[in-house]
């Protein structure tokens, strides 16, 4: 039931998009009022799916590979929803929303592995609160992805006329516009991925004795946050480099995914359950 639900809500997600595709081929920018609520069906299809696999597994359903990228794009999803009705200036959604269903495409195409009992050491509350705050951290600089991608296409600001005398505005905003969001939304990453990372050192005081072992994904997951860190204190580029910019963002957003993914692909540390 969840697994079809699952597939539901991707092919909603892609409705959406469409919506969001329209809206770009049209020369409009990003807002489309049919694109955001049938984003917020899908959301809605995906949190239900969600629901359905907690009741099966019997537990919050984080602990596998498919669970964990199925919750991320749920996250990732949401917060899109939430910054593109904010910023609807911006075609947020439409260079999001693709990320989003690449993560739901890897975790219902792969090999779906059927929900079993938590491991003792993740039966804990922090089991809820660690993995929800971090993933909230992870779809804040997947949203900085998209951003970043959509900057390196992007023109920029002194190139375009005003939207009242030109007859096709830009697509995609400016490429300040894109890049000044981008470093808007990094501060939150860092406090919600850090404060993630934080919880995740009082967890394992708890449960292996000492609150930093070096592991794989907590090193990482620091290594990670640094790299934002440096990006977000980085002085803003000018002039015609300004592009290159982008290039930092998805440098550490290839760090999150490397740490996110690798370690349990790789079978590496206490981190890799499965």
């Amino acid at each position: 039931m969840d697994i079809s639900l699952g597939w539901f809500a991707l092919g909603i997600y892609a409705a959406s998009f469409m919506f969001f595709l329209v809206t770009f081929l049209e020369r409009r920018r990003g807002h489309s009022i049919s694109g955001i609520v049938v984003l917020a069906i899908a959301i809605a299809v995906h949190m239900a799916a969600t629901v359905v696999r907690a009741k099966l597994a019997g537990h919050l359903p984080f602990a596998s590979r498919f669970e964990a990228l199925t919750f991320y794009a749920l996250v990732t999803a949401g917060l899109t929803l939430v910054i593109g009705i904010i910023r609807r200036d911006l075609p947020v959604a439409f260079l999001v929303l693709p990320l989003v269903m690449l993560f739901m495409v890897g975790a219902l195409a792969g090999r779906v592995k059927a929900p079993h009992p938590l491991p003792p050491v993740l039966n804990s509350p922090f089991f809820l609160i660690h993995v929800v705050i971090a993933f909230i951290g992870y779809a804040v600089f997947t949203m900085n992805l998209g951003l970043a991608i959509g900057a390196l296409f992007a023109p920029p600001a002194a190139s375009l006329k005003p939207q009242a005398l030109s007859d096709k505005p830009s697509r995609l905003g400016s490429l300040e516009d894109l890049l000044g969001l981008a470093r808007k939304l990094v501060p939150w990453g860092l406090l919600t991925l850090g404060l993630g990372i934080a919880l995740g050192g009082v967890w394992a005081l708890f449960s292996w004795g000492t609150w930093w072992g070096w592991d794989p994904k907590e090193t990482g997951a620091l290594v990670t946050w640094m790299s934002y860190l440096v990006y977000v204190h980085s002085p803003t580029w000018k002039g015609p480099p300004r592009r290159a910019e982008a290039w930092l963002p998805i440098a550490g957003y290839v760090l999150l995914l490397l740490t996110f993914l690798g370690v349990n692909l790789l079978k590496w540390g206490l981190h890799a359950y499965q």
